[in-house]
């Protein structure tokens, strides 16, 4: 199997696609390849026809490059090509997450300052899985909030004695913002402020 860079005009969607791709997920395909480079190639037919790999594609046409690489497969029949669509998309969508390597991983990460936020994980799902961290190691009680904050995901994590230096940090978060929690001898500290 031999990777190969290729002009992006010359190559298509398949017009039997079925995977639809928003403009949010597109959006995060474009950031990890910024990121990261551009790591999975993009499966190729013949006459450049995508057969897996569309969402990447449409992500480097947003980000104007001009070649993209790619494997031929022009060796698999047609009927094959359509299979093998229909199973690179939903085999992928079948997996799960162990939640505890998750959470190590993304605490990590974290740890290291690295950002995690163009992970692909909407706000919600990282506030959720900090605060469940957090609780797993005694940190925070609880977290409650009525909107998806982009600042208070980066409180969560703190130890408790860097909250009163954060206060600046706290000062700007909206009144409606609720978060309470607990040092590792079990005393509540309260930053709260009510509308």
């Amino acid at each position: 199997m031999k990777i190969e860079n290729r002009k992006i005009k010359t190559l298509h969607p398949s017009a039997r696609n079925s995977r639809l791709h928003s403009e949010e997920q597109v959006n995060q395909i474009a950031e990890s390849i910024k990121r990261f480079g551009f790591r999975i190639p993009i499966i190729v037919g013949k006459d450049g026809e995508v057969i897996a790999g569309n969402g990447r594609l449409a992500a480097a046409r947003r980000l104007k490059l001009n070649e993209v690489p790619c494997i031929d497969a022009s060796d698999l029949d047609e009927n094959e090509i359509r299979a093998f669509a229909l199973a690179d998309n939903r085999i992928a969508a079948n997996s799960t997450w162990d939640e505890g390597k998750l959470h190590v991983e993304l605490s990590d990460l974290r740890s290291k300052n690295i950002d995690i936020e163009h992970l692909g994980f909407s706000d919600d799902e990282l506030i959720a899985i900090l605060a469940e961290i957090q609780k797993e190691v005694g940190k925070i009680e609880e977290v409650e909030m009525r909107e998806p904050p982009k600042l208070a995901w980066a409180l969560i994590g703190l130890p408790i004695e860097q909250f009163a230096d954060m206060q600046h940090i706290l000062d700007t978060l909206p009144k409606e913002w609720k978060i309470v929690t607990t040092s590792t001898d079990g005393d509540i500290c309260d930053a709260e402020e009510n509308g």
